[in-house]
């Protein structure tokens, strides 16, 4: 049998933890006003304390605590005030008695920031990422909220758009082959920021191989998609020696040569002609030289490269096999600069350089055939003619923050001829490319990408019979389009409050 008083004692014990806890909640509702510039987050803890005699206990080495943020907050609650501190770094918060246990949030931690960010005012962080040495756009970069699955990428320009709820938030800028870039970015406005990546030289000592998530073919947004970046292509293999963009795709899974020494290439059993090759979003009709053993395409020139093997995006259009969608360079913003090569098959020369240094560019890339020494064999006795030259042209000029304009220029031609004797040209055989695009990039706000594309295409292709049949045939296909596409960009808390896995 328990004593009276110590029944007396057990009463006021529990009616004391009864009443203790709303008295604390009603601290968290309490208001309070708080602005602190650039200060670290212990000391806008005690601050906080301060003002609403609220304690925190928490584990400093496991938390964040001496990251700098801003907070301004005008006659809030405390719980509203916190919520803008805490959550956006990472950090969760649990009531134990009379104090606030602070920890490292987990999955129910990040659907409570996409909750509270949902609840508060939005706005889109956005701009533009480039290469630091030559302002050269970075398609495909990664911008995300440390230590959470929020995050954007770059589309074909270097260009960005994330939408996120009010606070400070540790911004992530990351691209393979560059050094990761972490900056903390308080939102409480719309905020244009461009960033320009260093290159990073990685040592690397180890290879792991681990088996990809079985979920990620389900998640991923884009099946049977391939990138590759300027730095990827130029470890591929090439012919004689030379970097060749087509040869090199032969490498990705799914992609087979014609035949040994050949360009050409066709996807999964179809023929080459179900295949579309774009640069710059124009078409080109036939993407090589000397029947095949060369790329019409002068790998100095190229930015990028993404294939699909199936499953193509509408933009497209119908093909049956792949897309091969080439991203020209754009030329060296900030400084001029040349490179060539002279080979035994091909020599070539690139040009670059600022217009307007960081406003505008060009870049030239030139290449012509080094192949009539063949002649001199006995096997050919001078009675071959191999001639082929390709030339990539490239000018942008960035009007504004909301305006660029593009202008990209390709073509090539080859020439093949059999001489029956030094005066008659018995039979012959030259094709030629041509292909020209003009872009407008241009941002209706930060969250709607335009871009505008008027471009023109031709492929001519002839035949010179022998003399005696006194004949002569000719091909022509060209095609002229304009079209416009309008891309709002990613609101991780939009309609339906859907967080893509990043």
């Amino acid at each position: 049998m328990i004593p009276a008083g110590c029944r007396y004692l057990l009463l006021l014990t529990l009616l004391f933890l009864v009443l203790i806890s709303p008295v604390f909640s009603q601290d968290l509702q309490q208001k309070i006003t708080l602005k602190i510039t650039d200060q670290s987050i212990s000391d806008i803890l005690k601050e906080i304390t301060r003002l609403s005699q609220i304690d925190f206990s928490y584990n400093p080495s496991m938390l964040p605590v001496e990251r700098h943020i801003s907070v301004d907050a005008t006659n809030k609650p405390v719980s509203a005030v916190l919520d803008e501190v805490l959550v956006p770094q990472g950090i969760d918060y649990v009531k134990v008695e009379n104090h606030l246990v602070l920890k490292q949030h987990d999955q129910k931690g990040s659907e409570k920031m996409a909750v509270i960010s949902a609840t508060l005012s939005r706005f889109t962080l956005s701009g533009y990422l480039r290469d630091k040495n030559t302002g050269e756009a970075l398609i495909g970069a990664n911008i995300y909220v440390k230590g959470t699955t929020i995050g954007a990428m770059t589309n074909g320009y270097g260009f960005y758009s994330l939408t996120l709820g009010s606070g400070n938030y540790p911004m992530v800028f990351s691209f393979m082959g560059y050094k990761e870039l972490m900056t903390d970015i308080y939102m409480n406005q719309n905020i244009r920021r461009s960033v320009d990546m260093e290159e990073d030289k990685l040592e690397i000592k180890e290879v792991e191989i681990v088996a990809a998530d079985r979920e990620s073919d389900i998640t991923r947004a884009q099946m049977s998609e391939f990138r590759f970046s300027q730095k990827t292509l130029s470890q591929l293999p090439g012919f004689g020696g030379d970097l060749d963009i087509l040869r090199a795709l032969q490498a990705v899974p799914g992609i087979q040569t014609f035949g040994d020494g050949s360009a050409l290439y066709y996807v999964r059993g179809g023929n080459s002609d179900q295949n579309l090759l774009l640069i710059d979003e124009v078409p080109v009709y036939n993407p090589s030289h000397l029947f095949g053993f060369f790329s019409a395409f002068s790998p100095d020139a190229i930015n990028s490269v993404q294939i699909y093997k199936g499953d193509f995006p509408a933009k497209f259009g119908g093909r049956l096999s792949s897309v091969i969608d080439i991203k020209a360079r754009e030329g060296n913003m900030k400084r001029f600069g040349f490179s060539g090569k002279i080979g035994p098959y091909a020599s070539n020369i690139t040009l670059e350089g600022p217009i307007v240094k960081n406003k505008g560019s060009f870049l030239i890339s030139g290449r012509v055939s080094t192949l009539n020494w063949l002649n001199s064999l006995p096997t050919f006795n001078k009675s071959f003619d191999f001639q082929f030259f390709d030339l990539n042209a490239k000018l942008n000029f960035r009007l504004n923050d909301n305006n660029r304009f593009f202008f990209t220029f390709f073509t090539g031609r080859d020439v093949f001829s059999r001489y029956l004797s030094t005066e008659v040209n018995s039979m012959g055989i030259n094709w030629n490319n041509l292909a020209g695009t003009l872009r407008w990039n241009h941002l209706f706000s930060n969250r709607i990408f335009n871009n505008t594309t008027l471009n023109y295409s031709r492929y001519n292709y002839s035949l010179n019979l022998p003399q005696e049949q006194n004949g002569y045939w000719n091909s022509t296909i060209s095609n002229l389009t304009l079209k416009t596409d309008l891309a709002p960009k990613f609101d991780p808390f939009g309609a339906g409050g859907h967080i893509p896995p990043f």
